[in-house]
């Protein structure tokens, strides 16, 4: 049942799976990941086992740009923070857990897979969910290694940092729903970024609607530091670290979305990553 739960998030949102609980809490670290990035065909190693740490270099000059959606004034503030601090990070290591909690008719249930990754910019990257995938860049070649299914593909790693819709779909979308704080770190825009794997998400499971018309309808608000994020697939919130503004904790409630398209008795379907 639980590897089920991974593969339908892996389809639902190409690699956010699932459905989450995880506390990605960034701290500074001024010299580099303690997580050397692969330099040779991926293997089954054990990912990095310390706490999450962070390097920034010096600061983004890029100017803000305009987002897709609804943006209240202090989220756009949020937002652009978010992004010029993703925009500045050298190297960074997370870890976490992805729980899915639902609650149809009298039946509760808590799905949790773990997850290890690490970055050091412009392009090397290392993401494992333990006995799922594994997906990484060696700076030259960028691979995607599906544990259940046997299955491995490598393509040219790109050279920079990764416009929104432009990494190579196999192995970007992956990383971008299952660990959603590495694809902003590996984008060219954090906030852009964001909003188009939300919108990724509720497309994947809504029929008739593109991922720019759910962007465009997109509702951004904030309260503290957690970002509200609505759309048709559900609520999304987003909190925010106050010193670092990177991304500590993700909330998804499906629960009217999934009641909307046929499943009365859901009385709860929260991921949390």
């Amino acid at each position: 049942m639980k590897r089920k739960l991974v593969s339908a998030t892996v389809v639902l949102a190409m690699a956010c799976p699932a459905f989450f609980n995880a506390d990605e809490t960034p701290a500074a670290n001024p010299e580099k990941t303690s997580v050397a990035i692969p330099t040779t065909a991926p293997a089954l190693i054990p990912g990095p086992t310390t706490s999450p740490t962070t390097a920034l270099v010096t600061a983004s000059t890029t100017a803000p740009t305009k987002l897709p959606g609804t943006i209240s004034a202090d989220a756009q503030k949020v937002l652009d923070e978010l992004k010029k601090s993703y925009g500045e990070l050298k190297s960074i290591d997370l870890a976490g857990t992805i729980n899915f909690d639902t609650e149809v008719g009298q039946k509760k249930e808590t799905v949790s897979d773990a997850f290890t990754s690490s970055f050091n910019a412009p392009n090397k990257f290392r993401h494992e969910m333990k006995g799922n995938m594994l997906a990484g860049s060696t700076g030259d070649k960028a691979y995607l290694l599906a544990v259940e299914d046997k299955k491995y593909v490598q393509v040219d790693a790109p050279k920079a940092r990764i416009a929104v819709g432009e990494g190579p779909a196999a192995i970007w979308d992956v990383v971008s729903m299952q660990n959603p704080s590495l694809a902003m770190a590996m984008s060219t825009d954090a906030a852009a970024q964001l909003i188009h794997g939300s919108a990724s998400f509720a497309a994947s499971m809504s029929k008739g609607k593109s991922v720019a018309e759910i962007e465009k309808g997109t509702q951004i608000t904030v309260e503290k530091s957690v970002l509200k994020l609505t759309n048709i697939g559900g609520e999304f919130l987003f909190e925010i670290d106050s010193q670092s503004h990177l991304l500590k904790k993700i909330t998804i409630d499906q629960t009217q979305f999934l009641k909307s398209i046929g499943q009365p008795d859901m009385k709860k379907a929260v991921i949390t990553v």
